[in-house]
């Protein structure tokens, strides 16, 4: 989960479902959430649905009001559902300041470590969530989240790979790439700006990048 600049307004007026799940609303949901999921941060989901950051429980107040529409892949929709009615809004905090996310190697499975850097509620609500979405809790859960590590782990080996070209060969281009990984639009954008936050040298270098 990255900060998010979300619109103010809706482009057209909310007054039913097919408002928000057809164009021209669909289409600044798609932009303003970056094309991805805004709590797993999957691009490549192929399913993608409206997600109410507050679950919305039959208040019209709160299903269309448009700064309580997110994107959501399946998976996190299902696992999020009404459960989790206090997470932090990306779009007003930004949550890279209270939770840490790295992928890690137990006992030869590799999970995602989410640390939470807040005790706040929100903070806490929002670190079970994800514990809950990368690691799984249910049977169902811990395959599609063991699917979305598989993708992570992909993502994060080809990020290394540009890292280390990029230390070999610093003229070559590969700070562009770097500055593009790591911009809040990327894909599991979290999971590498954490990389280059924790190295004093790189963290300077691309410091207008991890704004």
């Amino acid at each position: 989960m990255v900060k998010i600049t979300k619109r103010l307004q809706a482009p057209r007026s909310l007054k039913n479902e097919n408002d928000y799940r057809t164009n021209p609303n669909w289409n600044a949901l798609v932009q303003d959430c970056f094309n991805k999921c805004y709590i797993c941060e999957c691009g490549k989901a192929t399913t993608l649905n409206v997600e109410h950051l507050i679950p919305h429980k039959g208040n019209d107040a709160l299903k269309y009001d448009w700064g309580n529409l997110f994107l959501a892949c399946g998976h996190c929709n299902k696992a999020k559902q009404d459960r989790y009615d206090n997470i932090l809004d990306p779009s007003q905090i930004d949550p890279e300041h209270c939770i840490e996310l790295s992928l890690i190697t137990e006992s030869f499975i590799e999970k995602v470590n989410v640390k939470a850097l807040a005790c706040d509620a929100q903070t806490q609500q929002t670190t079970n969530l994800l514990n809950r979405v990368y690691n799984g809790n249910t049977d169902i859960e811990k395959t599609e989240s063991a699917n979305l590590r598989n993708e992570i782990s992909k993502c994060m080996q080809m990020f290394y790979q540009c890292l280390k070209d990029y230390q070999d060969e610093p003229d070559l281009g590969y700070d562009v790439l770097i500055s593009e990984a790591i911009a809040r639009s990327s894909e599991f954008a979290a999971f590498k700006r954490k990389i280059i936050r924790d190295d004093a040298e790189l963290s300077a270098v691309f410091a207008t990048a991890l704004q």
